[in-house]
């Protein structure tokens, strides 16, 4: 859940937190501290996720994406992969901030 997650994020092995959304849709608003890589640059190969102990939980609007990036993500050898699929609406209706919200 997300306050799961946001509880998570407040200890000292917080996970990455992979937002896997457009350009348009990160800057509509994403979770803080999210490293944003378009799932499409992440099927096509490019590979700005970085290799990390740390689980790495990734999400987009409704879990589609996220759930095909962890699967290429796996592939190339990322382990301790995790789908946060409630996307930034979760965050939000659980009151939580979002960062570079336009409202």
């Amino acid at each position: 859940s997300a306050h799961d997650l946001a509880e998570r994020l407040d200890t000292h092995d917080a996970p990455l937190v992979l937002d896997v959304r457009t350009d348009k849709e990160w800057h509509d608003g994403h979770l803080p501290g999210a490293l944003h890589v378009d799932a499409t640059a992440i099927a096509r190969g490019v590979d700005r996720v970085p290799r990390t102990d740390r689980q790495i939980v990734a999400y987009c609007a409704l879990g589609n994406r996220s759930t095909v990036a962890l699967s290429l993500l796996e592939r190339r050898g990322h382990r301790q992969l995790a789908l946060y699929p409630e996307g930034v609406d979760g965050w939000r209706k659980a009151g939580l901030a979002v960062s570079g919200d336009p409202t």
